[in-house]
């Protein structure tokens, strides 16, 4: 198989493609497209002393950390939880693009978020605490051409104190169809992973997931990219643009690639001048090929191969198209099998979102009622009428009065919202019970599809095994036993003969020593001639049938007389002539002359073969 640019490619990617590509045939399936983890912030340097404005910052630095223990750890916390809510905010606007206009602007603050859009459904929820913090996201959007078909994306920040925010991102495919037509699905980042690598910085591992390539120039360019690949620990794909200086006739540009493949992979361009010292440090030439993109996947050693798109072939604009979506879909791949979910990847937990609404919920609820406790305690109660109509007037004049109006215009309004509440849940559980009756129904239809599917699989079947035995008899009719198989080389071929042909065949002693010097190289040729003699011959002469079995014995086979060739074999101390032979060609060239000399030995009512595979 072979990749879009006609480059050859490795098992291990297109093991992982075409996996991909079967899972998604599948019924009411979910199949991960790519999985991504990244740490949020980016790699600095040491501090060094500022040589400006000294006087300032010792000032500014002891009012940062003016009453801590360890202003700088202080410090480096601030600007932790500061990554942690940029990356929330670039994830929320990104989603606020993608469903314009529906979602408030600071709707990622609260403790949980859940709405429906048209064709898709928003989720967010924050589980804080004093020392872990975990936004999760979920956006979950029906493909319009295919309904059965959502495509959906989870995100999640995690900052633990003490430790760097990371962020994962999984985007799946849920389909409760079996399509056997191609997709044409172009496998894209969202923009989210870009902004957050140029604006707060992404790193995995030791590297920066960076939008931009990075050329290696020196010495210790070179040292440090030769580290990074050999390195075992290496969670991120490596892509390699080898390219002569001043050519510039590639369609396939390096920024487009690493803008198009952030978080994916890292990509360097590497001068001519720099790829011999690369290749002399990575043990390999890596310009063996010629100029042009090589990817290095997690795990690379000298002895592995690597993927590799020659320059010619990036010349025209639909091969380089065609090179780089196939290269996004081997990303996608690759970091699937990196990533494990449940692991890395933190997946949306539908179970603690519904728990975050419930508390939620239940806070609101609880500062209702302590509101409604504080306004009952703060209106004046009424006076106690006596039972008589002419003690009536203060009560009226009460409630005729602006308190009176106020309390009972307030208790109007307490159990109108509790009537439009209970008018939502009413309607909500109706949703729930329509969307759970069309799922009853569709899994229904399943299960119809599925037994019709298993009945035609069981007409079928019954159907192939009559013709199946049929060429069973019809290979054993021929000679040919298609329940032993036959050896490939001649070490193994003693030890084969023992193993399927005992009691029905024997070779002697002499067969056996012709048979580890012969130079004949048709090894299943001659096992398909002993096949015949154990099987059909040996049954014929036990059937009463003479030794006269003349004619073809299989394809490229024949049982004829030895002629002038018939010579006396000692035999269990008897000098028994050899008659017959089991022929191939009739040339005399040992590496393609058979020969298979055999009697009957009707003692122990088996084939003995005196000689082979050559003449005598």
């Amino acid at each position: 198989m072979r990749s879009p640019s006609g480059a050859a490619w490795s098992l291990k990617g297109s093991e992982a493609l075409a996996d991909v590509g079967a899972r998604l045939q599948r019924n009411a399936d979910a199949v991960d497209l790519w999985l991504f983890v990244a740490e949020i912030g980016r790699n600095r340097p040491a501090m060094q002393p500022c040589r400006f404005t000294i006087r300032k910052i010792p000032f500014r630095w002891r009012q940062a950390s003016a009453g801590r223990p360890d202003g700088q750890a202080a410090l480096t916390e601030r600007i932790r939880r500061r990554n942690q809510r940029r990356a929330i905010r670039e994830i929320w606007s990104w989603a606020q693009s993608f469903v314009p206009g529906a979602l408030p602007r600071y709707g990622w603050q609260r403790r949980w978020f859940e709405d429906s859009y048209a064709n898709a459904t928003c989720r967010a929820y924050w589980n804080r605490s004093k020392l872990l913090s975990t936004w999760s996201f979920h956006l979950r959007t029906l493909d319009e051409k295919r309904p059965r078909e959502s495509w959906n994306l989870e995100a999640a920040v995690h900052r633990q104190v003490g430790s760097t925010p990371t962020l994962s991102v999984r985007t799946f495919c849920e389909t409760a169809e079996r399509r056997n037509e191609d997709r044409d699905t172009r496998l894209e980042l969202p923009s989210f992973i870009r902004a957050i690598a140029d604006r707060t910085g992404l790193r995995i591992g030791n590297a920066d997931m960076s939008a931009t390539p990075t050329v290696v120039r020196s010495d210790a360019d070179v040292r440090g990219l030769a580290d990074g690949l050999l390195d075992n620990g290496r969670r991120h794909t490596a892509i390699v643009f080898l390219s002569p200086d001043g050519d510039e006739t590639s369609r396939l540009r390096p920024g487009s690639v690493a803008r198009g493949t952030v978080g994916l992979a890292k990509v360097f361009v590497v001068p001519p001048d720099a790829a011999l010292s690369l290749s002399a440090r990575l043990g390999c030439d890596i310009t063996a090929d010629g100029w042009g993109v090589r990817v290095f996947s997690p795990g690379f050693s000298a002895s592995d191969r690597t993927e590799f798109f020659p320059a010619q072939d990036l010349f025209a604009e639909r091969q380089a198209r065609n090179s780089r979506r196939w290269l996004e879909a081997f990303l996608a791949a690759d970091n699937i099998e990196q990533f494990r979910l449940g692991t890395d990847v933190r997946e949306f937990d539908i179970g603690q979102f519904r728990r975050a609404e419930r508390r939620a919920k239940s806070k609101t609820a609880r500062r209702k009622r302590a509101s409604k406790s504080r306004a009952d305690r703060a209106a004046p109660s009424p006076p106690i009428l006596p039972d008589t109509q002419t003690a009536q007037a203060p009560w009226l004049e009460f409630v005729r009065s602006i308190p009176g109006r106020v309390m009972i215009g307030r208790r109007k309004k307490q159990m109108e919202q509790q009537l439009r509440d209970k008018d939502a849940e009413i309607q909500r559980y109706k949703k729930e019970l329509s969307e759970a009756k069309a799922e009853a129904q569709w899994l229904s239809d399943e299960h119809d599809k599925a037994e019709t599917e298993a009945k035609r699989l069981r007409e079928r079947l019954d159907g192939i095994e009559p013709r199946l035995e049929e060429y069973r008899r019809r290979l054993q009719d021929r000679g040919e036993n298609p329940d032993i198989p036959l050896p490939d080389t001649w070490e193994s071929f003693y030890e084969w003969h023992l193993e399927h042909l005992t009691d029905k065949l024997l070779l002697s002693q002499r067969a056996v020593r012709e048979i580890k010097s012969t130079r004949f190289k048709d090894v299943e040729l001659a096992a398909k001639g002993l096949v015949w003699l154990a099987t059909k011959y040996r049954k014929s002469r036990i059937g009463g049938r003479g030794e006269n079995l003349r004619g073809a014995c299989g394809s490229g086979l024949a049982n004829q007389p030895c002629g002038g060739d018939t010579f006396l074999f000692k035999w269990a101390d008897k000098r028994i002539p050899v008659k017959w032979h089991v022929k191939g060609t009739n040339t005399r060239d040992p590496e393609r002359c058979l020969r298979i000399y055999y009697f009957w030995d009707a003692r122990n009512q088996q084939v003995v073969v005196a000689s082979m595979p050559g003449h005598v």
